[in-house]
């Protein structure tokens, strides 16, 4: 039994069938994917992505399966280079011009500082090889570089995209392991040509029993099985994020920590508000739809490079204390709002947006968060049992991945644990 029709339980219940075990999945929603989530319709013959968006080009796992499910691939290299915009204290100015030398300087200096931490992670082993970096903040190493302001701004944004919350807020140790990830993966590279939903819905058509709209609100364990709901089964994977669980009534109780995980694992702010425009006017300005603003907005990118048609999709996305803002506020007001704010940035793009989709993953029930962002020492508490199995029930996700808080992490955490099952002799 796999509860989670994400990527991490999706590829686990694949990998699972594929070496000729019987699975069933079990997904809450509706749809397949969970934090993949495709906007279409509104947008006529084009579309963007709600939730997880860019492949690095170090995403092994996602690249093989999207090889082997032959799902093509929109290569961002090739996009021709704009300018980004940025917009601080009311004035508007290209990125390339605001980055003075001190400014290029003190940003490398602190991602110099933060590689020596990472050389110093054992993804296979994080708390073993670095575990005392998970009583300090990132934020602190920030605090001590003592970068020029628009560095800091700038380095900022960077560690809020890296970790997804704010740096003071996320434990030093996530930021290394993140950093060495990073590192690892490669630059941002690619988009799955026509919508990242596609890689969740090849896996799901490809099993035999997905079974979605069915919530899974007890969970028993035997020595000799488990039942979730009115099923049995050998094993159950709960490849869902850990806020949820908080709806499942587990027999026996989940050990220790792990009980109150869904209560305490931190999990981040993140909003993504899609505005459909009648023409793509910062193209005509040679700008790439690339902000970076203070306003509450924080980033903006265009969403439909390569994608036909005169309109285009600006993607803007919030996180840490602004995201907290955003995911507190009605979608119709979150979009209008997003709106005025990008037409201070563009007056009187206002009046050509034509269409809308907006998301604050905090609100959503079955996520109830962008992806796990452990705050101080909740890697040393949480870490080692969330990638160990409990009697027969085992744990996939993003959340217990190195490579947290991405498609990558998610899938590689389910065929991680496919095998661990298979080892098992079952």
């Amino acid at each position: 039994m796999v509860v989670g029709a994400g990527l991490a339980g999706l590829a686990c219940a694949y990998e699972l069938e594929r070496a000729g075990r019987r699975v069933t999945v079990l997904e809450a929603r509706d749809r397949a994917g969970g934090r993949v989530w495709t906007m279409r319709q509104q947008f006529g013959e084009q579309h963007a992505e709600l939730g997880a968006e860019f492949v690095r080009a170090g995403d092994r796992t996602l690249l093989a399966y999207a090889r082997a499910f032959g799902l093509g691939l929109q290569d961002l290299a090739r996009v021709p280079h704009l300018a980004e915009v940025v917009y601080l204290d009311e004035r508007r100015g290209h990125l390339d011009v605001l980055e003075a030398p001190l400014v290029r300087a003190d940003v490398r200096r602190f991602w110099a500082s933060l590689d020596g931490l990472a050389n110093r992670v054992d993804l296979d082993d994080p708390l073993g090889s670095a575990g005392s970096l998970d009583r300090r903040r990132l934020g602190h190493l920030l605090d001590e570089a003592r970068p020029h302001p628009f560095a800091r701004t700038l380095l900022e944004e960077q560690l809020r995209e890296l970790v997804g919350v704010e740096a003071q807020n996320a434990s030093l140790l996530l930021g290394a392991m993140a950093r060495r990830v990073a590192r690892l993966r490669g630059p941002v590279r690619y988009r799955i040509a026509r919508g990242n939903d596609q890689l969740p819905w090849r896996f799901a058509n490809r099993l035999r029993d997905v079974r979605f709209k069915t919530q899974v609100r007890h969970f028993e364990q035997s020595r000799s099985g488990v039942s979730v709901e009115d099923l049995s089964a050998d094993y159950c994977v709960l490849a869902a994020p850990v806020k949820p669980w908080s709806s499942i009534a587990f027999s026996p109780d989940l050990p220790g920590p792990l009980y109150d995980a869904y209560d305490v694992v931190q999990y981040g702010f993140g909003t993504k508000t899609l505005l459909q425009y009648a023409s793509r006017f910062w193209r005509k300005r040679g700008e790439s739809g690339s902000i970076l603003t203070d306003l509450k907005v924080q980033r903006t990118w265009e969403a439909t490079d390569g994608q036909p048609g005169e309109r285009g999709i600006l993607t803007a996305y919030t996180t840490g204390k602004d995201g907290v803002l955003y995911s507190s506020i009605a979608d119709g007001v979150r979009v209008l709002l997003v709106a005025d704010e990008l037409d201070d940035v563009y007056p009187g793009s206002r009046v050509l947006l034509k269409a809308s989709a907006t998301q604050a993953w905090t609100n959503d029930g079955w996520s109830r968060g962008t992806v796990a962002a452990y705050a101080p020492g909740q890697l040393s508490t949480f870490w080692p049992l969330l990638r160990a199995p409990r009697g027969r029930l085992y744990f996939a996700g993003e959340h217990t991945d190195a490579f947290v808080g991405s498609m990558e992490g998610a899938l590689r955490s389910g065929r991680r644990v496919a095998a661990a099952i298979l080892e098992r002799g079952f």
